[in-house]
């Protein structure tokens, strides 16, 4: 056996999709399938794409001028953003796609599985212009060279095959090793509310509402049209940079004294617990490391000279699954310090007065806990980019790529 190069448009037809106007969208029962870039992303079609949100009839086609490429056809994204995904898919079935989509039909001479395998080692960001918009040429994909084996002066189907299955084999086998990664991971994530969950059921406990324990306030937004209430010394957090962080110390804007005086943005100091309270980042927490002051989609809370604040951090983590069911608002939910002062926060107690010491304890326990899950997380993401590398490395072997 043989290796030669040989270019894309020698045993490929390479085309690109048609336009797919709005008024034949939206039905799914027609013959053929009409595949856009998003359609890429549903689950079910990581390599076959075998689901549609549109079809058309054959009356269809002809209207609109189109073209239905064969099973077996590779398609990727050829404009915009969607090209830097890399994503390459293969059709299950005749179908057509819309013209963000480029599409390479294999001759005779190619097995489609042993293509597929080579474009996913192929970086289509190389055949995107620079402009504002990136898109990819059909000249620039046609003489494109690949490696093929040859035998007896032809490509060699049959070797194209053996490669393919044996890839097929490998990365099924790798898939399998990352969901097993991915479920770890999952279980590591729900070993803290476990261990705080036996705890605050085994631990004599008092409730009291929130805002028996704690004081509530939140911030404020200085008025963007001042250019001397910002960038100035006090740090000024919004909700969006709440990531149960338990030692905050930066935040991405700051304001001034005058903001301050002139607004009713205020300052925090070290120690105060903080909570996003609408936003993308609901029920999200913070402590501060540094005093600082936050927008109005922040609930500062101050715990009493008898609780601890990582107590009340951790009660919160433990309880924010809870709090926001309560929320309201749709998709993304808001939650009102009204909720929060009502919160039932269970205490330990001795002699009838919350624990300090039992408080300590806990929370020893749960940071040590959550110091060794982040360790896990950690071996597991190594885990994870030491499967992509291997991936990587066996589409290079089996191509006789260079890496």
């Amino acid at each position: 056996m043989e290796w030669k190069t040989l270019q894309l448009g020698e045993f490929c037809t390479i085309s690109g999709g048609f336009g797919f106007p709005h008024s034949h969208q939206g039905r799914k029962n027609e013959k053929y399938p009409f595949y856009k870039v998003g359609d890429m992303n549903s689950e079910g079609n990581e390599v076959y794409m075998t689901k549609h949100n549109n079809s058309i009839s054959e009356d269809d086609v002809k209207t609109l001028k189109a073209k239905t490429y064969p099973a077996g056809t590779i398609i990727f994204p050829k404009i915009g953003a969607a090209i830097a995904t890399n994503k390459k898919r293969i059709l299950s079935k005749p179908s057509t796609v819309d013209n963000n989509v480029m599409v390479l039909v294999p001759n005779k001479d190619v097995d489609t599985k042993y293509l597929y395998y080579y474009m996913q080692g192929f970086d289509l960001n190389k055949w995107a212009n620079k402009s504002a918009l990136p898109s990819i040429r059909k000249s620039d994909v046609e003489t494109t060279q690949i490696p093929l084996p040859f035998k007896d002066g032809k490509p060699d189907l049959a070797e194209q095959k053996r490669i393919a299955d044996k890839l097929d084999k490998v990365f099924a086998e790798t898939e399998t090793a990352v969901g097993r990664i991915a479920e770890n991971k999952k279980r590591t994530s729900k070993i803290i509310f476990s261990e705080l969950l036996t705890t605050l059921g085994d631990e004599v406990m008092k409730t009291y509402p929130l805002e028996e324990v704690c004081d509530t306030t939140s911030g404020g937004t200085p008025s963007r049209s001042r250019s001397d209430y910002y960038d100035g010394d006090i740090m000024w957090l919004k909700s969006g940079e709440l990531n149960d962080n338990r030692a905050i110390a930066s935040s991405e804007e700051h304001i001034t004294e005058l903001a301050i005086t002139k607004s009713n943005a205020k300052v925090f100091p070290i120690g105060t617990v903080l909570m996003a309270m609408y936003g993308a980042t609901v029920g999200k927490l913070g402590i501060l490391k540094s005093s600082s002051s936050t927008n109005q989609a922040v609930c500062a809370i101050t715990p009493h000279k008898n609780v601890l604040n990582e107590y009340m951090y951790w009660y919160l983590f433990f309880y924010r699954d809870e709090l926001v069911k309560q929320a309201f608002g749709g998709a993304q939910p808001n939650i009102s310090q009204t909720l929060i002062r009502k919160i039932p926060v269970k205490v330990p107690v001795k002699d009838g007065l919350p624990d300090l010491e039992k408080q300590k304890e806990i929370v020893e326990k749960v940071n040590a806990i959550k110091e060794n899950t982040e360790k896990l997380n950690n071996l597991f993401s190594s885990q994870e980019q030491l499967f992509a590398s291997l991936r990587s490395s066996v589409l290079s072997q089996s191509f006789q790529l260079t890496t």
